[in-house]
């Protein structure tokens, strides 16, 4: 015999039901009576799918990663141009020529590599907007 002997009916606006729609979709649920079950047990449930986050937080780490490269090449040329001064030997056009290009090189990676984390980082500011909207509908739909 089914447990579950009481039939609940209640109207509600068409706002109010596109929100418990909503809602129930965001939370994987196809069945609107074990969403109210679910809802009723559990007041507060918030599903959160952090994976597009999770990538922008990789793309950042992968530019800090390459932000100290950078900082590890810069440190060479330095050490290249301080042995050469140790040394008392001249620096020559060439070598100049060299050093110079390997800076304008780090200069245009470190160009990109900005843009990328201004770019991630915007990405990550929206998602997280996203998700605490859809956090606040929530919450208003309990």
């Amino acid at each position: 015999m089914n447990k579950k002997s009481y039939y609940f009916h209640f109207r509600v606006d068409d706002d109010e039901k596109e929100l418990i729609y909503e809602n129930m979709k965001l939370l994987g649920y196809n069945n609107l009576s074990c969403y109210l079950r679910r809802a009723t047990k559990h007041p507060m449930i918030i599903n959160i799918n952090l994976s597009e986050l999770q990538e922008s937080i990789n793309k950042l780490s992968e530019a800090y990663i390459n932000n100290k490269k950078i900082g590890i090449n810069l440190n060479q040329i330095a050490k290249k141009i301080n042995t050469h001064i140790k040394q008392k030997n001249e620096i020559t056009d060439e070598t100049l020529f060299v050093l110079t290009n390997e800076i304008k090189e780090i200069n245009d990676d470190y160009k990109r590599n900005y843009e990328t984390i201004k770019t991630t980082y915007l990405e990550a500011e929206r998602e997280l907007n996203l998700l605490e909207e859809k956090a606040r509908k929530i919450a208003r739909s309990f």
